[in-house]
């Protein structure tokens, strides 16, 4: 396991071994050990760290798929109706862990086997947040990056390309899908 880590060049260190670290990223150009412009589209015009001209905010490009997740709102039993369990998620699945903070919870990846529909599941997409949670930051229940709760509506930065969304599937097939498209909640479940 790597030592600690910046999520982004002069930022922070955070500990990789505790993931609750991880919310706003070990992200993913750390993660992948890339040049951090590797995650940065052309199209991007600003990320949730700020303006782009700011070299810190350049690799935040892309949401991952934590749909029904830890920081979601969503419980146990709602995970249950829409997963089968209370301790999953399409892509992840919880585990009791103890870090040097004490006990935490873990959220590891669930291997592509597991996942159902994994060519119709999304695993990452154009975002404005690195982390979609489906607490008001997807399309099917949005109002977290819109007014009034946020002073503009920021999804243009998730429909970058002629009005779409760049979607990677856990297959990793990729697709352009509209903002309707996007509204289905079946593409973050993979329940279809």
């Amino acid at each position: 396991m790597p030592g600690p880590r910046t999520t982004k060049p002069g930022g922070p260190l955070v500990n990789p071994r505790i993931v609750s670290d991880w919310y706003w990223g070990v992200d993913y150009p750390v993660a992948g050990q890339l040049p951090f412009e590797t995650f940065v589209p052309p199209s991007q015009v600003v990320s949730i760290g700020g303006a782009m001209d700011a070299a810190l905010n350049r690799s935040f490009a892309y949401g991952e798929n934590c749909y029904g997740g830890q920081n979601s709102g969503v419980k146990d039993p709602q995970r249950k109706a829409i997963y089968g369990a209370g301790h999953e998620t399409a892509l992840f699945f919880r585990i009791p862990t103890v870090d040097l903070a004490g006990t935490s919870t873990n959220w590891p990846g669930k291997k592509q086997a597991k996942i159902l529909s994994p060519s119709r599941t999304l695993l990452a997409f154009d975002a404005w947040e690195e982390v979609t949670d489906g607490n008001g930051d997807t399309f099917n229940n949005w109002y977290q990056w819109t007014p009034p709760a946020y002073p503009r509506d920021m999804s243009g930065e998730y429909l970058r390309h002629s009005k779409r969304s760049n979607c990677l599937f856990v297959d990793t097939n990729a697709e352009a899908l509209t903002r309707d498209d996007l509204k289905d909640s079946s593409w973050y479940t993979g329940r279809w």
